[in-house]
């Protein structure tokens, strides 16, 4: 009966395991990692693991950390950790992406983290709005953590903000996709939509700075 469990749990899904067999990988800068167990990591929200997908609003741009966890070999999972607000931002193996809070359950992440040193706040090298450029890139990390989650019951037309950083994070991953709506004020980050201020809408439409 043990070997059939063992089994199982090593063959689980994310959805069906409570934590990955071997423990989750904790990165930081310099390629400087720690290891927790799976014991360790059984007391890790299963927000983290579940492959149902839940959006949640993305997080404000700060330092994060990568994480890495595989259920078998040809399985490999990452997601960025943004201790500032208990949020990860999952790359799923099937190239989905989205976000997922992790409430108030991260004292085993933070003290994992305790002695690396995170990755910092990204620079922007440009951002385009519906493909023209926009002026003053770094200020688009202000359009993150901004809004309230909300669920439109009309259609709404969107235009693409594609951001690029210098460097892979939860807001300049090239697999991350942001819209904002053609009218109105709405955000759309990885399929999850938020309703913004207006006047921050109108600015990300024309392009403007969003600084002030």
């Amino acid at each position: 009966m043990v070997v059939a469990l063992s089994g199982i749990l090593l063959g689980a899904s994310g959805a069906q395991a409570k934590a990955p067999p071997d423990g989750v990988q904790d990165c930081g800068m310099d390629a400087v990692c720690t290891q927790l167990t799976w014991q360790e990591a059984e007391q890790l929200p299963m927000a983290l693991w579940s492959d149902s997908y839940e959006g949640a609003a993305p997080a404000a741009a700060s330092p994060f950390y990568v994480l890495h966890w595989h259920w078998s070999a040809d399985e490999q999972h990452m997601a960025y950790y943004v201790p500032g607000a208990g949020k990860v931002w999952h790359v799923w193996p099937t190239g989905i992406t989205g976000w997922s809070d992790l409430s108030s359950n991260t004292t085993v992440l933070h003290a994992a983290s305790a002695a690396l040193q995170p990755f910092p706040v990204p620079k922007v090298v440009s951002v385009t709005v519906g493909g023209r450029p926009a002026r003053d890139p770094q200020s688009y990390l202000r359009l993150f953590g901004r809004g309230f989650l909300t669920w439109p019951v009309q259609e709404i037309r969107w235009i693409r903000v594609k951001i690029v950083g210098d460097a892979p994070s939860p807001w300049t991953d090239p697999s991350s996709e942001v819209f904002v709506s053609r009218h109105g004020r709405f955000l759309s980050v990885d399929g999850t939509i938020l309703k913004i201020p207006l006047q921050l809408a109108q600015r990300i439409r024309r392009g403007a700075s969003l600084r002030g």
